[in-house]
């Protein structure tokens, strides 16, 4: 997402969760964490489709700590996220922890 500043081009949220959610897709890791990385850097705060998308990458690259670090976030969740939380949960093999 940088190189878009170097063309003074300024990444928002909706870019985020685009190439997030499309490296979720691809289980590009290194990637999913480098967006992360870079929108906390810009102060961008993430919504439940960021939160969701980053459930099921992480969760199914079985990230426990990933998965684990997006459950503790101060977010609402939806289904959607609740549904990403359960699956990413047992393919890890650990839905028993899942609260």
């Amino acid at each position: 997402a940088y190189p878009m500043t170097q063309h003074n081009v300024m990444p928002n949220l909706y870019i985020f969760d685009s190439l997030i959610t499309m490296s979720a897709r691809a289980r590009n890791i290194y990637h999913l964490t480098q967006l992360r990385e870079q929108m906390e850097k810009l102060n961008i705060i993430p919504d439940l489709q960021t939160f969701g998308a980053l459930i099921d990458g992480f969760g199914n690259a079985k990230k426990f700590k990933e998965v684990n670090e997006m459950k503790q976030a101060n977010i609402q969740p939806d289904i959607k996220i609740m549904t990403s939380l359960i699956h990413s949960y047992e393919s890890i093999g650990r839905f028993e922890e899942l609260e």
